[in-house]
């Protein structure tokens, strides 16, 4: 509504209220007596501006509208635009911590098989030294008893050299025993030893795949 057409109007509603001030009292009564043809004027004229008024309202209004759902619909494109951005970004980030897991376990099993084949072969390698050390202890001990036999047999021949051929046959078996006891002691320590240098590496490598799941236990908690 234009300031001219406000003005018509509230200059109209002036003039009837002036009117009605200035009407003469009916005496007696608390009446008042106006110009009928002057109010009936005044009267049409605020008929005639308030249409206007009312048709300019109403396309500020509808102005006022328009404004508004345009706000509204800009408002909704930001929202969607933003959920769209925060799924796009919860999907890559969900796809970069699985390709980590992912990786992460193929590391895992790797070091797994890698670390069961070294145990394979350290255990292979002992048992095959071990083998070696008792079948050379086994061919010495064969070779110190026939040479005793043969050193015997020999001193059979006179009755005399019998007695003492047997006596140091006797310590020579002895001797010989002992010997091969303490070889084979000595073997199986070393064999032992080897054993637990195994175990402790077998055990190490262990170690370092727990300590690798307790890392990718973590990074998936996180």
């Amino acid at each position: 509504m234009s300031i001219d057409t406000r003005l018509h109007t509230f200059d109209t509603i002036d003039r009837i209220n002036l009117a009605v001030s200035n009407a003469r009292n009916i005496p007696l009564t608390s009446k008042i007596a106006v110009d009928k043809e002057e109010i009936v004027r005044l009267l049409q004229m605020l008929e005639q501006s308030i249409p206007n008024d009312l048709q300019q309202a109403q396309e500020v209004l509808k102005v006022a509208n328009q404004m508004i759902d345009d706000s509204k619909s800009k408002a909704q494109n930001t929202i969607d635009m933003a959920n769209q951005q925060a799924k796009n970004t919860v999907e890559q980030a969900n796809k970069q911590a699985e390709d980590t897991v992912n990786q992460a376990n193929l590391q895992a099993t790797t070091t797994v098989n890698q670390a069961n084949a070294n145990a394979l072969e350290t255990g292979r390698k002992a048992s095959e030294q071990a083998n070696a050390l008792v079948a050379d202890a086994q061919a010495r001990a064969q070779a110190i008893i026939a040479d005793a036999q043969a050193q015997a047999a020999a001193l059979v021949a006179e009755s005399e050299i019998l007695a003492r051929a047997q006596a140091e046959a006797q310590e020579l078996m002895e001797n010989t025993h002992r010997e091969c006891e303490e070889y084979s002691a000595n073997v199986h320590n070393a064999v032992s030893q080897m054993v637990e240098q195994a175990d402790i590496a077998m055990a190490q490598q262990l170690d370092s795949l727990r300590m690798l799941r307790q890392e990718i236990s973590m990074d998936q908690q996180v």
